[in-house]
């Protein structure tokens, strides 16, 4: 008589087997998992990961709002650090201004790693402002399947410089002065005050932005040019330590003598001096004199246009039309420029 046994589920090759199918499982889920959130994962191969819904509201201007823009990127950094899903709900809103798409899109680039998302018709914007945000590039950074319009907008989309150290000094000059010049036929004579402008935003990142040691790939600026309603936009922006910070940190004796004329007068002094007042460190060299260069230009430009430019760091901001100094209600990550010209 021959007796047969049944195989046994507890067999060593069926455990084998189970506990692979239970590993694959959990990669799938885990996939992007690190040592900086494997903590947070749960340990259930089946469990669903958590999806945490972001609805943005009806208006978002970044300096009126900005306390609310970066409780945002507050809560996608959780989400990620927990590990969870997340959805940002478009459908609500009616007004962005071209400022807070920026450094929405700088920060939430930064919090991802440069992974990117994919964009669902369900959650999106009305069509107008969907429109907007396809032509700016917002899409283009954040996500694998950008929606494709007919261009009927005017922009310089959004555009990311890595590794900014290595790169040559004016690589990327070319498109901007092309955007004022060419395309919308701002007059010849500003090109060298505009160029010197954009230098010096350049220069200032390089110099000013980021700690020394810090890897290059972290070292990253955003760029954005538009125009609508007669109206010339650009903007330059940072993620970087702000300039306040780099005044406490600066070993070069300009650093030294801000950071204590800070201390002495004031933060709002300080700044307003920095952003309208010539720097002794850059009178002989090609530089653009310090963020006097920015506010050179609009001076230069505003003869024939009404124009303006606004710098913020931290918690403040710039206003060259009346030379003040506004307190923001939170604090900007890194600096922020923009140059508006009126009437074009």
């Amino acid at each position: 008589m021959i007796i047969k046994y049944k195989k046994s589920i507890l067999s060593s090759k069926t455990r084998l087997s189970y506990r692979k199918k239970i590993l694959r499982k959990f990669k799938r889920n885990h996939k992007y998992c690190n040592e900086n959130n494997i903590k947070n994962i749960s340990k259930n191969p089946y469990a669903k990961r958590k999806i945490k819904k972001i609805i943005l509201k009806e208006n978002i201007k970044l300096f009126e709002n900005i306390k609310y823009i970066n409780t945002i990127i507050e809560d996608i950094g959780i989400a990620k650090n927990n590990f969870d899903n997340i959805s940002i709900d478009h459908r609500k809103l009616k007004n962005i201004d071209n400022s807070a798409i920026l450094y929405l899109t700088a920060c939430i680039s930064l919090l991802n790693n440069d992974k990117k998302m994919i964009k669902k018709s369900k959650i999106s914007p009305p069509k107008d402002i969907d429109i907007r945000l396809s032509e700016i590039g917002y899409w283009d950074v954040l996500c694998y399947n950008p929606p494709k319009y007919d261009k009927n907008i005017d922009f310089l989309k959004i555009k990311e410089l890595k590794e900014i150290d290595k790169m040559q000094d004016n690589g990327f000059h070319a498109d901007i002065i092309n955007f004022f010049f060419k395309e919308h036929k701002i007059d010849e004579k500003y090109k060298d005050s505009l160029f010197d402008a954009i230098f010096e935003a350049f220069a200032n990142v390089v110099e000013h932005a980021f700690y020394k040691y810090e890897d290059n790939i972290n070292k990253k600026a955003w760029f954005l040019g538009a125009y609508y309603n007669n109206k010339l936009e650009f903007i330059f922006y940072d993620v970087g330590m702000g300039l306040f910070k780099s005044w406490d940190m600066g070993k070069n004796k300009i650093s030294k003598i801000l950071s204590r004329f800070a201390r002495i007068f004031g933060i709002d002094n300080a700044f307003r001096k920095v952003c309208s007042e010539k720097l002794s460190k850059y009178k002989d060299k090609t530089r653009g004199n310090g963020l006097i260069a920015f506010k050179k230009f609009i001076e230069e430009i505003s003869e024939q246009y009404e124009s303006y430019l606004e710098i913020s760091t931290e918690n403040k901001l710039y206003l060259s039309n009346n030379d003040k100094i506004k307190t923001l209600n939170d604090k900007i990550k890194g600096t922020f420029i923009r140059w508006v010209i009126k009437g074009i």
